[in-house]
C-alpha cells in the first residue's frame, strides 16, 4: 500500500500473510535506504490487530486471506517493523526513522555538549531558518545535525554537491528524491505513455505548459526545443519549491547540503540560488562545510557569512574538535565498558577527531573483541600510529576486505565507482555495500556506490 497525498508518495506499507525473512527484509532495507520513503511492514496476526485498533470495516474475502496462521511472534528485530503499542500509531507510517550508528554520538550531545545551542538551532529551523556549519573533518557536524533534529518530523532530503557535474542532472535528482524515486534508472524505463499519463496528472494542479515540458525533457525526452533559456533553471527551482510548499506544514522538508565548497562552479551557483529560495519559502536548510586545516590561502573555503549573511533568518555555526577529557568521555559513553585508562589511551593514539574515534569503536565492535578484554584492547591500540587518519581507515576497511574482497577489486579496477545493479549481477550482495556507506567509506548517489574522500580510495588502490 502507498501512503500518498498532494500529488506525493509519503510512504510503502507491506502486508503479508508470509513468514517475513531475513532475505526479505534485506531487501526492503536497502530500498529504505535509498528513498525518502518511509517503509513499514505488518505482518499476519499485525494485520488483524491494525483493523481492530483503526476500526476499519473489512469485507470476508480479505479476512479469510489475512488469517492469524502466519504471525509475526518470531519477528527479528528490524527498524521496519510497526509497534502496536505505541501512541500516535500514523506517525510510524508517516515519519521515517532512521538506523544510525551515530545515535551514541547525538545523545552525547543532547547530555553534554553545546545543549543550549542545539536548542537555539532546533527553534530556528522550525522557523524556516538557514543553517550553515563548519568545521574541520571530523568534529561532529552531522552527529550535531542529529542532535538539532531530534524528534523534529521532517522529511530530510540530502544533497551531495560535489556528485553532480550538471545543472540539470542536479535538478533532476532534486526532482526524483522528493518524489521518492531513488534513482535515474527507473525513470529511463518510463514508456511515453508513462510519461504523459504522470504530466497529465501534475497538469491538473500546476497547468503550465513550458514546465510540462521540461519535466518531460527530464524524463529523457529530446525532442523537446525551446527550453533551454536563461530561465529553465528557475522555473525548474520554482516548481521544484511548489511540491515542497504542498506538503507543508502537515510533512515539512529539511534541506542538507554537503560538499558546496567542492561543487563545480555552476553546481555551487545554482545551489546557492536555490538555498536562498528555500529561504524565502520558510522551509529549513542546514549547509554542512568542510574547513581544512591546512588550506592556508582558503581556496576550498566558502566563505558561507558573506554570501548568506544579508539574508534574513541566516545563521552561521562553527564547531571545533573535542578536548581531549571531552573525547575519553565520549568513548565512556558510546562504549560503557571500555575502562577510563583504555579511553585514555585510544585519544592518545586516534586523537580527539570525533570521527576518527567512531571509525575505531566500530573497528573494535567488527573485530569481536570483547571491550572488558584489556590486554587485546591494548595490542589493537597499540598497533595504530599516532593520529594517522589512513592508517585508521586502512584498519577498518580491512576488517571489511576480509568478508567481501570482491566488492573491494572491483572498486578498484573501476576506479572508486561501481553501479549498484552490477553488483547484482556479479552475485555481490548490497548488503555489504550499504554497511560501507554507514560506515562513511562509500556514498550511495543515484544507483551509484562511491568512494567517500582521496583517503577511502587510497586504500583501496593500495
Amino acid at each position: 500500500m502507498i501512503i500518498a497525498f498532494n500529488e506525493g508518495a509519503v510512504a510503502l506499507v507491506v502486508f503479508t500473510n508470509y513468514n517475513y525473512t531475513k532475505q526479505a527484509d534485506e531487501h526492503l532495507q536497502h530500498f529504505h535506504r535509498k528513498t525518502i520513503l518511509n517503509i513499514k511492514i505488518v505482518i499476519g496476526e499485525q494485520i488483524n490487530q491494525l483493523v481492530e485498533v483503526c476500526g476499519a470495516t473489512v469485507s470476508e474475502n480479505l479476512t479469510s486471506l489475512i488469517g492469524p496462521k502466519k504471525s509475526n511472534t518470531n519477528l527479528f528485530d528490524t527498524i521496519l517493523k510497526i509497534d502496536l503499542s505505541a501512541d500516535e500509531l500514523y506517525h510510524q507510517f508517516l515519519y521515517k526513522q532512521w538506523d544510525d550508528d551515530r545515535e551514541c554520538g547525538k545523545e552525547f550531545y543532547l547530555s553534554s555538549r553545546n545543549k543550549g545551542l542545539l536548542v537555539s538551532v532546533r527553534n530556528f529551523l522550525t522557523q524556516g531558518g538557514l543553517v550553515a556549519i563548519s568545521g574541520v573533518i571530523g568534529c561532529g557536524k552531522r552527529t550535531f545535525c542529529k542532535a538539532v533534529t531530534q524528534d523534529l518530523n521532517y522529511i530530510s532530503i540530502r544533497i551531495d554537491a560535489s556528485l553532480h557535474r550538471l545543472q540539470e542532472s542536479l535538478l533532476l535528482d532534486i526532482l526524483l528524491t522528493i518524489w521518492g524515486i531513488p534513482g535515474k534508472d527507473i525513470i529511463d524505463d518510463f514508456t511515453v505513455d508513462h510519461v504523459d499519463v504522470i504530466l497529465k496528472r501534475l497538469a491538473r494542479k500546476y497547468p503550465d505548459e513550458q514546465i510540462l515540458d521540461i519535466l518531460r525533457h527530464l524524463f529523457g525526452d529530446k525532442t523537446i526545443k525551446g527550453i533551454n533559456n536563461e530561465q529553465y533553471n528557475i522555473r525548474v527551482c520554482e516548481y521544484i519549491l511548489y511540491i515542497l510548499n504542498l506538503h507543508h506544514p502537515v510533512l515539512p522538508h529539511l534541506f542538507y547540503i554537503y560538499n558546496l565548497e567542492y561543487a563545480p562552479g555552476e553546481i555551487r551557483t545554482l545551489l546557492i540560488y536555490f538555498i536562498t529560495r528555500l529561504r524565502d519559502h520558510k522551509i529549513p536548510c542546514i549547509i554542512l562545510g568542510n574547513q581544512e586545516e591546512y588550506d592556508l590561502q582558503g581556496q576550498r573555503m566558502l566563505d558561507f557569512q558573506t554570501i548568506f549573511k544579508p539574508l534574513k533568518r541566516f545563521n552561521f555555526i562553527k564547531l571545533y574538535l573535542y578536548t581531549k577529557e571531552e573525547a575519553i568521555e565520549y568513548i565512556k559513553h558510546c562504549r560503557p565498558a571500555i575502562s577510563g585508562y583504555l579511553a585514555r589511551m585510544i585519544v592518545d593514539r586516534v586523537g580527539i577527531r570525533q570521527g576518527n574515534l567512531t571509525m575505531f569503536l566500530r573497528y573494535l565492535d567488527n573485530t569481536r573483541i570483547p571491550l572488558e578484554d584489556y590486554q587485546r584492547i591494548k595490542s589493537e591500540i597499540e598497533t595504530l600510529p599516532l593520529n594517522h587518519i589512513p592508517a585508521l581507515t586502512h584498519k577498518v576497511m580491512e576488517s571489511y576486505r576480509c568478508i567481501c574482497r570482491e566488492l573491494f577489486y572491483i572498486l578498484f579496477l573501476l576506479r572508486g565507482k561501481v553501479a549498484e545493479n552490477l553488483l547484482g549481477r556479479l552475485g555481490i550482495s548490497l548488503v555489504y555495500a550499504d554497511k560501507l556507506v554507514e560506515e562513511d567509506i562509500l556514498v550511495y548517489h543515484n544507483e551509484w556506490y562511491v568512494c567517500a574522500n582521496p583517503v577511502v580510495w587510497s586504500v583501496v588502490e593500495d
